[in-house]
């Protein structure tokens, strides 16, 4: 299963509805056990202006379980949501929120 599918899984297929241009999808492998998956997007905020977003799941390898942490972001620039990605690592996950539903996606990322 693609990364995308997850997120539509996970969604139910809706966008935000801020960013709903979906631009690309990446991974991060944390540690054994979990994977940072990133949905990169684009869209326009409230000054019209074009903004990036980043929404971020937790992906348990292990019990396949997904769920959203706060480690999402916005910018005006993309290559900063790509620079931003790569310094999160597992530090960033246990001083972060996990919340919201956890629902058991089976896939390979």
């Amino acid at each position: 299963m693609s990364i995308r599918n997850i997120f539509d899984k996970y969604f139910n297929g809706q966008k935000n509805f801020i960013t709903p241009i979906i631009l690309e999808y990446d991974k991060k492998r944390v540690n054994n056990k979990f994977y940072l998956l990133f949905e990169y997007s684009k869209g326009h905020g409230i000054d019209g202006n074009i903004i990036y977003g980043l929404t971020v799941l937790l992906y348990n390898n292990s019990t396949y379980e997904v769920q959203r942490i706060d480690l999402c972001k916005c910018s005006k620039k993309f290559d900063d949501l790509k620079e931003y990605t790569n310094r999160l690592n597992m530090t960033s996950i246990e001083g972060s929120n996990i919340y919201g539903l956890k629902k058991t996606i089976y896939g390979v990322v």
